[in-house]
């Protein structure tokens, strides 16, 4: 007999659209389902029931078992599935609908909204052993937080025994609970969490009713003595003080204009000139004068300088004071709350005093959110400085020499002067700074910069002006552009651009690739490069990117635009995007035009590779390397086509990090432990990012080979160009300092010979015989001619041109055959 759903048994449930918390719904859903028995249908794949028949007796017995359909099972199972059904949203209902009962819908379920892989646990539990409670949130808020997280772990199997979670919620408690921390961790053998829960409310409780009483008082002491008469207006028969809060008439003070008190009772007043009257009223104006001097919002705050003597470093969030900065320095500092922030630079501010001299401070810190610019008192001593105070000033000296001095306003010391703010330096500081962003980020466009900047992922004060680069100018110089054509796209990769770049003419790179193959989301405009060695790779590696996006964010691909190339149109990609529901649609014949994301694309990676690459100074090998680094940066740049929004954030759904970016082909220094008195680094040249990988990629100069290494210190100032620019001037120098000038050659030529005449005339002179002056007539003729030459101008001389030749004659022994 089918059951039916008995009355008052329906339970309101939210419908899940796969963005809430599925745990929590799935035991909504399993609840109700208990209740109208159907809790065992959920897990029976099979609705069917076994018919055994049996007959005869004795050696003749039989027995026969056949298999036929449940229908209370089917029954059951349709009633199930409507259940789920009716508490699904649309987009979910679609992924589920084609199932055939209840159990399969059920487990189809889990497996796509229930992530059991193993990052996903790594990081659900790292979140749950560093659980801390937030202060802006009560206790059942934030309890409700932890719970989830737990509740998120028991549905991957992954259990936390319930003293565990006592003592992780205890010490994730927030300061103004340590003394029940204190109390529950010595006062008791056992933990548990309902404990921890109950004890955390109520003391939540007792600390807001006192603050509340606190408040009451505090308003309750205000108000009578300002609304005590002591003075003014005339008695009543009985001599007694009347109240204005009994006034009918609404007074108004003549000092500060407002209603509700006169003068001589305006706390604005006994502010400003002071009050002999002691009180509790005292008390509270104290508290307001101190919250004002603390107030964020108080502009002259920004602009002035508290004398601090609780302070270690002298700090302020003003980046644009400083005249020398440097943006590698960082320090942890601990606020007076308790809460620790990391300064994002050091260096130097200008401070004129009324008196008109000027003082720098150096080595001051910058932090961006600090409420006031601080001037430690600590650090002036161990600079020297002395100090003395009385009547509400403090005065600096050096060497016995006045040197700056602070007022006491509402209980700080405030500087006696202003900061000297040098703009044309600031200027060129931050136009510097900009073409450093510029170059790091693949030579971006300054709105794409300022885009950045805007949504906090950049310094404000990093991007300003953007100067003339010439590199920009030949890497990117392009013909008039086509007219933008756009298309509505829903999802991630329900449509998808690809295309082929490369050529057998292509210079190889490195790992002698010609070709890379680019793949264009549509909806997020994220872009991967494949590099390819030839053309037949391109279906291996779409096969690849596809089974890796898929994977990662769990949606198929709809459809594939590309070109009508033999490398994207022939029967064995067909076959596959047949076989995996894949639309396919091509351009027209020799209309790249209709190709434009993945043509432009590929435009826009080559732009910024020869720009890279003439910035640099890296040979044409390198061009693989330059496209690959510039893919990541173009997914951290922010797209027109997504209303300036950031692929890589719409794709993994947050924010990318930008602090590990550094320039392309700048100098690198690799560290290595190559001995105990050899150098511990290696130079080399940075060639990108390593997808993968927390690590950067470097070509080592001396080895002539790529390493990937955290362990790398950056000279971003300095490029490979540079580099060979002074490795030339090096060379040219050596040339001119160990080469002899060809005049100076023969000087030394010319005075050997002469000497060597000298010594032969006269060892003939010594002797006799006509054929013996013969000799030396002849002699003295040929050093004539050459030390005439000498006499000449030698400075275009050229042996082997301008030498004397000489004349050949047959020896004297064969004057007879003449």
């Amino acid at each position: 007999m089918v059951g039916k759903d008995p009355p008052n048994s329906r339970i309101d449930v939210d419908k899940f659209d796969g963005n809430g918390d599925f745990s929590l719904w799935k035991i909504r859903i399993m609840s109700h389902l208990r209740v109208l028995g159907l809790k065992d249908i959920m897990t029976d794949h099979k609705l069917e029931k076994s018919i055994v028949t049996s007959g005869g007796a004795g050696d003749a017995a039989w027995t026969t078992t056949e298999v036929v359909s449940d229908p209370e099972k089917i029954d059951k199972s349709e009633r199930a599935m409507g259940i789920i059904i009716a508490n699904v949203g649309d987009h979910v209902l679609r992924k589920i609908k084609n199932t055939e009962s209840a159990a399969e819908m059920w487990s189809l379920l889990d497996r796509l909204y229930t992530e059991t892989s193993l990052p996903n646990r790594i990081h659900l539990q790292l979140k749950f052993y560093s659980y801390r409670m937030v202060e802006s949130k009560n206790v059942d808020e934030n309890v409700d937080d932890f719970l989830k997280i737990v509740a998120e772990l028991s549905s991957l199997n992954v259990e936390v025994s319930d003293e565990v979670q006592a003592i992780l919620l205890l010490t994730s408690l927030t300061p103004s609970f340590d003394q029940l921390k204190h109390t529950l961790k010595y006062g008791r053998e056992s933990l548990s969490l309902e404990e921890v829960i109950s004890s955390a409310r109520s003391r939540e409780r007792e600390l807001s009713e006192s603050n509340k009483g606190d408040r009451n008082i505090g308003a309750s002491l205000y108000t009578n003595e300002r609304g005590r008469q002591t003075s003014w207006g005339p008695k009543g028969k009985n001599d007694r003080s009347r109240s204005r809060s009994n006034s009918k008439t609404r007074l108004t003070c003549w000092f500060c204009k407002k209603e509700g008190h006169i003068k001589k009772d305006c706390y604005a007043r006994k502010k400003k000139y002071g009050d002999d009257a002691q009180g509790e009223a005292g008390v509270i104006i104290e508290k307001l004068v101190y919250s004002e001097a603390l107030s964020v919002n108080d502009q002259d705050s920004k602009e002035q300088w508290v004398i601090d003597s609780g302070c270690t470093y002298h700090m302020t969030s003003r980046r644009d004071w400083f005249s020398e900065f440097n943006e590698n320095v960082s320090t942890l500092i601990l606020l007076g709350d308790d809460h620790i922030v990391e300064t994002k630079g050091c260096g130097s501010i200008k401070l004129k005093t009324n008196g008109g001299s000027i003082r720098v401070l150096n080595n001051v810190r910058y932090v961006p959110n600090l409420r006031r610019n601080l001037i430690s008192t600590g650090t002036l001593d161990k600079l020297g400085y002395t100090h003395e105070g009385k009547d509400g000033v403090v005065s600096f000296y050096k060497n016995k020499k006045f040197a700056l001095r602070g007022v006491l306003k509402n209980g700080l010391y405030i500087l006696d002067g202003r900061t000297v703010v040098s703009e044309s330096c600031n200027a060129e500081v931050t136009k510097a700074k900009t073409d450093l962003w510029h170059s790091r980020l693949g030579h971006m466009s300054l709105n794409n910069m300022k885009i950045l900047s805007g949504k906090g992922l950049l310094e404000k004060n990093d991007v300003k002006d953007l100067s003339f680069c010439e590199n920009c100018v030949m890497g990117k110089s392009k013909k008039l552009s086509f007219n933008v054509g756009k298309h509505n796209t829903k999802d991630a990769l329900d449509y998808v651009h690809a295309d082929l770049w490369g050529s057998p003419n292509v210079t190889p790179s490195l790992s002698g690739k010609q070709y890379f193959l680019s793949i264009i989301d549509d909806k997020t405009r994220k872009v991967w490069l494949m590099f390819l060695k030839t053309k037949d790779e391109t279906f291996d590696k779409f096969c690849d990117w596809k089974e890796l996006v898929e994977n990662q964010i769990s949606k198929k691909l709809k459809v594939l635009r590309t070109d009508n190339g033999l490398k994207f149109c022939n029967s064995r990609f067909d076959e596959y995007c047949k076989r995996h529901g894949i639309e396919r649609h091509r351009t027209c014949t020799y209309t790249p035009q209709q190709n434009g994301v993945a043509e432009r694309m590929n435009r826009t990676v080559m732009e910024k590779v020869r720009c890279m690459l003439d910035e640099s100074g890296l040979g044409e090998a390198f061009w693989a390397e330059a496209a690959s680094t510039t893919a990541y940066l173009i997914n951290r740049s922010p797209a027109s086509a997504i209303d300036h929004n950031v692929p890589e954030q719409l794709w993994l759904n947050k924010k990318p990090g930008y602090k590990h970016l550094r320039r392309f082909g700048s100098v690198a220094y690799v560290h290595q432990d190559q001995g105990k008195l050899k150098p511990r680094a290696l130079k080399g040249v940075f060639l990108g990012y390593p997808p993968g990988t927390k690590g950067y990629k470097i070509w080592l100069l001396d080895v002539e080979k790529c390493v990937i290494s955290r362990n790398v210190i950056f000279h971003e100032d300095v490029v490979y160009k540079d580099l060979k620019s002074e490795d030339k001037e090096k060379q040219v120098s050596n040339t001119h300092s160990n080469a002899r000038s060809f005049t100076e050659l023969l000087s030394d030529i010319d005075k050997d010979k002469m000497k060597n005449t000298t010594d032969i005339d006269v060892a003939k002179s010594s002797g006799a015989g006509g054929a013996i002056s013969s000799s030396s007539s002849d002699t003295e003729s040929e050093d004539t001619a050459v030390n005439g030459g000498t006499n000449e101008d030698l400075s275009n001389y050229q042996l082997a041109r301008d030498r004397k030749r000489r004349q050949i004659v047959p020896p004297a022994k064969f004057n007879d055959y003449t």
